[in-house]
C-alpha cells in the first residue's frame, strides 16, 4: 500500500487510539472522511489518514485530561474542593429565594387591591344602573302627569282648590 507523504496507513484501533476515542467513533470518521482503505498483510483493515489528524486529539483538554464520561472528577473531591464555592451559592439562592418570596407576597397584595377595586367598581356601576331606572320611571311618571295637565290645563288647579276647601 503505498501512501502519501503526509498520510500514515493506520488501523481503525490505531485511529481510535491515537485520536482518544472508542473504535465506534473511528469507524464513524472514516465513513464521514471518506478516506481509501485497505487490508494489510495480516487482513486488518488499514486507513490513510492524514497526519494532522493522527497529531490531534479531538476531545483534549487544556489540563491534558480526556473530555467526556471518563475525565469527570471524583464528585466527593469536587464537593470537598468546592466547599467555600457552595457556601456563597447557598447563600446567593436564600437571598434569591427570599426576594421571590417578596415578590409573591406583593403579587398576591396587588391581586387583592385588584379584586377589592373590581368589587367596589362593580357596586358602583350597580348603583349607577339603580338611578339610571329611578331617573326612567320618575321621567315617565312626570311626562304623564304633564300630558294630564295638557289635556285639562286648569284640572288641578280645580282639584287642589276642592282639596283646600274640603278641610
Amino acid at each position: 500500500m503505498d501512501g502519501k507523504a503526509d498520510h500514515r496507513w493506520v488501523s481503525y484501533d490505531d485511529l481510535a487510539a491515537a485520536r482518544g476515542i472508542s473504535k465506534a467513533s473511528a469507524f464513524r470518521m472514516a465513513n464521514r472522511h471518506k478516506w481509501e482503505k485497505g487490508k494489510g498483510n495480516n487482513g486488518t483493515v488499514r486507513l490513510l489518514v492524514p497526519l494532522s489528524v493522527l497529531d490531534r486529539r479531538s476531545d483534549a483538554r487544556s489540563d491534558g485530561q480526556r473530555a467526556g464520561r471518563d475525565a469527570r472528577p471524583d464528585s466527593r473531591s469536587a464537593i470537598r474542593s468546592d466547599g467555600g464555592r457552595i457556601e456563597e451559592l447557598k447563600t446567593e439562592n436564600a437571598a434569591l429565594k427570599a426576594r421571590l418570596e417578596a415578590i409573591i407576597a406583593e403579587l398576591r397584595e396587588a391581586g387583592e387591591a385588584r379584586v377589592g377595586a373590581e368589587a367596589t367598581a362593580k357596586a358602583r356601576l350597580e348603583e349607577i344602573e339603580r338611578v339610571r331606572a329611578d331617573f326612567a320611571r320618575l321621567t315617565a311618571v312626570l311626562e304623564k302627569i304633564e300630558a294630564e295637565k295638557a289635556k285639562t290645563p286648569w284640572k288641578w288647579v280645580q282639584d287642589a282648590w276642592r282639596s283646600w276647601q274640603a278641610r
